[in-house]
């Protein structure tokens, strides 16, 4: 500011000292696979079907990397990567093809694999570590693997039992980091001919539409997840067909009247038994995926700063505003932020032996959200003609002069 000169009223603009954290992107979703056309193992950002025949021409028989991303857009999906892989999908080395070309200047949070089965042959030995090696690029990118039924799942029964069930499938999955969905789907093909293809372009789109009118907190399920550009499920499935779905971690797709094709789950496959029950459910680990993202991004300010008290109140300030505005909108358990959030960030969690070290170790916790998955009515039948005969009945007739 300028040395006052004369009598007046100076005003001098100062920073804030507060960092703000903006929320990152939460449903871009890359796609990888085989394609007749188009470049190859070279991501192209799209956000239409337009653009994807612009780039890839127009869609073909048997194509499923273009039915599943022209499905993303037809449910909402706003962004995505899409990748003709010039070899597998997931190449068994990082050679920069397939999922691979996902370079870390491609930020994504999820993968579909569409077609994936089909090309390995129904190899489940090839399925089982192409999926293992993907969900494995997910952990480390803060993303979800979509996974789509495979050819041998023909019935509920195949999906839950055999050597190519769900379990033996991911058995090296990174569980938390991954979804599958039955069945597939039903849709018209190129040629006027019906064919199936697998769910996980519609679902990634109900999930991008899910994340915008509702929040990464709020399960992409229920009757509000409609899947409306497909003539049908490839299955259809019983309660008890869902139920036993449900138990191995695998999301139902299903038929309800009134309300047409939806998706009738979220669950992670980190939900069947011995597994981790933090991370259950798609929205608390979605979540979690995104608030880890998000205070990332957020706090790369806080690089080279001195690690003392003042960088440390610094960090808790920015990381509690952003945590507050979540709450607001509904984004936590709890009716006051102490019982929603907490963050620690001090000398209880930086040592001196970090501070050495350069280090700072800030430590969130949240209460998440979860699905109320099973709605119990309690219905009790009244007798005496609808009035509780521990109550008089009362009387009929003209009402007695009070004496």
């Amino acid at each position: 500011m300028p040395e006052p000169s004369y009598p007046g009223v100076y005003v001098e603009e100062l920073a804030g000292g507060v960092h703000s954290i903006a929320g990152v992107p939460t449903s871009t979703t890359a796609f990888v696979g085989r394609a007749p056309g188009g470049p190859v193992d070279t991501p192209v950002r799209i956000s239409s079907v337009v653009e994807l025949e612009r780039s890839f021409g127009p869609p073909e028989a048997d194509d499923a990397l273009r039915a599943a991303v022209s499905l993303f857009f037809a449910h909402g999906g706003r962004e995505a990567i899409v990748i003709r892989a010039s070899g597998a999908a997931v190449p068994a080395s990082d050679d920069g093809t397939g999922i691979h070309a996902l370079g870390l200047d491609q930020p994504f949070n999820l993968l579909c694999l569409p077609g994936l089965a089909s090309d390995l042959g129904g190899d489940v030995m090839a399925i089982a570590g192409a999926l293992a090696a993907a969900s494995r690029v997910c952990e480390t990118r803060r993303a979800m693997l979509v996974v789509d039924p495979l050819p041998a799942w023909r019935e509920v029964a195949d999906v839950v039992a055999g050597p190519a069930s769900v379990d033996a499938l991911s058995s090296d999955v990174r569980r938390a980091n991954a979804m599958a969905y039955f069945p597939g789907l039903v849709v018209a093909n190129a040629g006027g001919a019906d064919r199936v293809v697998g769910p996980s372009g519609a679902v990634a789109g109900v999930i991008a539409r899910t994340d915008l009118a509702r929040g990464v907190w709020h399960a992409p399920a229920g009757l509000e997840a409609g899947i409306m550009a497909v003539r049908q499920p490839a299955s259809t499935l019983t309660d008890s067909e869902v139920a036993t779905l449900s138990d191995h971690g695998v999301n139902a797709i299903r038929v309800l009247p009134k309300a047409g094709t939806v998706v009738w789950g979220a669950r992670t496959l980190d939900s069947g038994a011995g597994a981790d029950p933090e991370w259950k459910y798609v929205p608390v680990r979605r979540l979690a995926l995104f608030l880890e993202a998000s205070i990332d991004s957020g706090t790369k300010w806080a690089v080279f700063e001195p690690n003392d008290a003042r960088l440390w109140t610094a960090l808790r300030t920015s990381i509690d505003n952003f945590l507050v505005g979540l709450w607001k909108q509904g984004a936590f358990q709890g009716r006051t932020p102490p019982e929603a959030w907490f963050v620690k960030c001090g000398p209880d969690t930086t040592t001196q032996q970090d501070i050495e070290a350069g280090i700072v170790q800030i430590v969130v916790g949240f209460a998440p959200l979860k699905p109320a998955e099973f709605v119990v009515l309690r219905i009790r039948v009244m007798v005496g003609g609808g009035h509780d005969r521990r109550r008089p009945l009362p009387r009929r007739g003209r009402p007695r002069r009070p004496s």
